[in-house]
């Protein structure tokens, strides 16, 4: 069996690390490999041709749902996938983004209750995760810098609203958690996070990078937890088999 990753760029990803030290005991630990191409096109033909399953990583989530065969229905939901396994053929996309979402959403509610959610970003991340955190009972907001997609997504499921990029600063004001999937610091925030109204002081910030991030703080929940979570159930989509409890995956969590 051969297990990858596609995505651009991702020579700095963690994951190859995480599926060796997931499954340090069987035959394939060691052909979890990197797809890097900006093509997506030729990273799919790859896939098809050498690969039984790969995660997906930006730019392509949303790319991976459309090439797939089927889908699980919250994949179809999203409209997103981070997941692609081939079986009997066919391609099954599946999206991991959002079961990682609400076990980290689950662990925060039970310490402590938030009723608003502000997601930043519209993409494969963000569409996950703000339907997690929707499907969990919030009042959802979902800030994009192109409000007529995180509108139309808004729409297309109900029970969220979308808002400008641009109001980040006061939007933040109005929610006590902040699920962040942009991969940079936007420039609204950059210029008003010094600034005490408008700083993260008493909120709870899920961040999906973990390469470069953005945010900081004490309630602060790092991409390497969500990393961590969305691998061990890839993993055993991929495999069949539950990763290994292992020093590396805990570290992460």
């Amino acid at each position: 069996m051969r297990f990858g990753l596609i995505g651009y760029p991702i020579a700095h990803s963690l994951s190859p690390q995480l599926f060796r030290a997931a499954y340090p005991d069987v035959p394939y630990r060691d052909t979890y490999e990197l797809i890097e191409t900006a093509n997506f096109d030729e990273a799919v033909s790859i896939f098809k041709r050498d690969f039984d399953a790969i995660n997906v990583t930006a730019p392509f989530k949303e790319k991976a749902f459309a090439i797939a065969d089927r889908a699980d229905r919250n994949t179809e939901r999203i409209g997103a996938s981070n997941l692609l396994i081939k079986k009997d053929g066919l391609i099954t996309a599946y999206n991991t983004d959002y079961e990682a979402v609400v076990h980290m959403l689950t662990a925060l509610f039970s310490q402590r209750p938030f009723n608003n959610v502000l997601v930043a970003g519209c993409g494969g991340a963000g569409k996950a995760a703000a339907l997690a955190a929707c499907d969990s009972g919030r009042n959802v907001t979902v800030a994009n810098r192109d409000f007529a997609k995180a509108q139309h997504y808004c729409n297309a499921l109900g029970g969220m609203k979308a808002a400008h990029l641009e109001d980040m600063p006061t939007l933040i004001a109005e929610n006590e958690l902040l699920i962040y999937t942009i991969p940079t610091l936007i420039n609204e925030l950059r210029n008003n996070l010094s600034e005490k109204v408008h700083n993260l002081s008493g909120k709870t910030v899920i961040e999906a990078n973990y390469r470069n991030p953005s945010l900081s703080g004490g309630n602060y929940i790092s991409g390497k937890h969500w990393l961590a979570v969305q691998a061990v159930i890839s993993y055993k989509l991929m495999t069949g088999i539950a990763p290994m409890d292992t020093p590396l995956i805990n570290l992460l969590l």
